[in-house]
């Protein structure tokens, strides 16, 4: 059932919908983020708000005073309304605790084989999913997810050098980042000396033998 929400004309709900993308297991609401990663929309008469509470009272209804909106999927962006839960401010913070406690389970099985089997950029991804590239490539290079088995195209997909599998589309962006070598470590999710590596071109000297 579809509910009014409060502040917010037709027209104005129907442009928040005309910019969410539904085209993945999460339902992508493309408004620009919060400082907190929340997407954000706007109605004249209530300004700024984030997108996920305006959809939850679309489909939903109000939300009581001292209650919030949580994301089962943990992914901040999403407005899909089986993804939407109401909870307290204690409810949250376990939420955020068990997303700490297991960071490569932040997605589900589901939306990993769709990962898998995309062959969209890993920014697009990224962005789709609300995680960052480095766990993209993961998924895509079956480092995580395992149990979903080998990725259908491995040798399409990574360079394997020494011990590790970094997808081929993270050594570009490494290779052509700026920032101190351990800042690049850290955004990609790799260590500090194989960014050294592709920096000086060893990395690509050795995908050119495979």
């Amino acid at each position: 059932m579809m509910c009014c929400v409060v502040g917010w004309t037709e027209e104005e709900l129907n442009h928040f919908w005309n910019c969410v993308d539904k085209s993945g297991d999460c339902w992508i609401h493309k408004g620009a983020p919060s400082s907190s990663g929340y997407s954000q929309c706007f109605s004249s008469a209530k300004g700024v708000q984030n997108s996920h509470r305006v959809a939850y009272e679309f489909f939903f209804g109000q939300i009581p005073k001292g209650y919030l909106v949580r994301h089962a999927c943990n992914n901040k962006r999403c407005v899909r309304p089986d993804h939407l839960k109401r909870g307290t401010h204690a409810n949250n913070m376990q939420d955020v605790s068990d997303a700490q406690s297991h960071p490569k389970r932040k997605l589900t099985q589901e939306q990993a084989r769709e990962i898998r089997q995309s062959s969209d950029s890993q920014r697009t991804l990224a962005d789709r999913f609300g995680v960052d590239q480095a766990a993209i490539g993961n998924i895509k290079s079956g480092r995580t997810y395992r149990e979903l088995g080998e990725p259908n195209d491995r040798s399409a997909t990574v360079i394997n050098f020494g011990r590790k599998n970094t997808p081929k589309e993270v050594i570009e962006q490494i290779r052509g980042a700026s920032g101190t070598y351990k800042e690049i470590a850290a955004k990609h999710g790799v260590s500090f000396s194989f960014v050294g590596r592709i920096k000086r071109g060893e990395v690509c000297k050795a995908a050119k033998t495979d």
